[in-house]
């Protein structure tokens, strides 16, 4: 099996952040290209799931590295689009492209390590679900084979995954980077990490 891909999501409204983060930079490099760049080295298709309030320009150079689909407008603003809406749109374009897995990021979690990325991709080729674990703790990207597609295409809301890959008992693939784990929720964290 080798046609596995990434889908990256970053839909969220960043609220505690207190402005688009996906915007914010790291070096020179705005946070979400950053970590579709991480992902390059894998050769295989990207997938970013944003929301419409994605800028054009961010838009733009994110689409150079990666396929870029947006969640529709709701009608009532107040009912933003969560976490199962975003996973699900990106697991159901997947499933379109005909791909065999799928590797799930998070657009908030530029600093997992290549060799780290590398580890998970290789694992999930022999695996159902694969999910890396630093210090006894899940973290991202996590993986699973196109026959568990449907269970996460059905998501709605805020639900995420989480329950869904608990009852697939993924391979549980224990690194040393914390990047693994390791999300940007205020611009302290960025700079603490940067």
């Amino acid at each position: 099996m080798n046609n596995t891909g990434v889908i990256i999501l970053a839909a969220g409204r960043g609220e505690r952040f207190g402005s688009d983060k996906r915007e914010a930079l790291i070096g020179d490099t705005p946070m979400l290209l950053h970590t579709v760049q991480q992902y390059a080295p894998l050769a295989t298709p990207i997938l970013v799931v944003a929301s419409p309030t994605l800028s054009a320009g961010l838009r733009q150079q994110v689409q150079q590295w990666a396929e870029v689909i947006v969640l529709p407008e709701r009608a009532h603003p107040d009912q933003a689009a969560g976490m199962g809406d975003s996973l699900a749109l990106g697991v159901q374009q997947a499933h379109s492209n005909g791909w065999d897995a799928a590797l799930i990021a998070l657009g908030d979690m530029p600093w997992v390590r290549h060799g780290t990325l590398n580890q998970i991709n290789r694992a999930l080729q022999t695996n159902r679900a694969v999910v890396p674990v630093f210090n006894g703790r899940w973290g991202h990207p996590v993986g699973f084979q196109r026959d568990h597609f449907a269970a996460f295409e059905s998501l709605q809301g805020e639900r995420g995954g989480r329950a869904i890959l608990t009852g697939i008992a993924p391979r549980e693939i224990p690194v040393t980077d914390p990047g693994v784990i390791l999300d940007v929720d205020t611009p302290d964290q960025l700079n603490l990490h940067h």
